[in-house]
C-alpha cells in the first residue's frame, strides 16, 4: 500500500486546498501543480512549497482566521462581543 502522506506531490495538492479555504489565491499555481509527479526533482517540490507558504488571503477574504493562540483567544472574545 503506498503511504500517500509521505508523498510531496499529494501534499501539495492539499496545501493548495487548505490555502484556498484560508483565502489565498492558488490559481496562479494550479497547473503547476497538476503537473507534479513523483519523479519531480525533491528540490523544486520544496521550492513550490516556499512560494506557497508565503501566499496570504485577500484582502476581501471575510473572514479573520489567526493562526497563533493569542490571535485566535483575541478574535473569540470579539466575536462573544457581536454576539451579545
Amino acid at each position: 500500500m503506498t503511504d500517500y502522506w509521505m508523498k510531496l506531490p499529494f501534499l501539495l495538492n492539499v496545501e493548495m486546498a487548505q490555502l484556498t479555504q484560508e483565502g489565498c489565491d492558488v490559481s496562479g499555481y494550479t497547473a503547476e501543480v497538476a503537473g507534479l509527479t513523483e519523479d519531480t526533482p525533491r528540490e523544486e517540490l520544496l521550492a513550490l512549497y516556499d512560494r506557497l507558504s508565503q501566499l496570504r488571503p485577500n484582502p476581501d477574504f471575510p473572514y479573520v482566521e489567526p493562526s497563533d493562540l493569542d490571535g485566535i483567544r483575541q478574535e473569540r472574545a470579539h466575536s462573544r462581543e457581536s454576539t451579545v
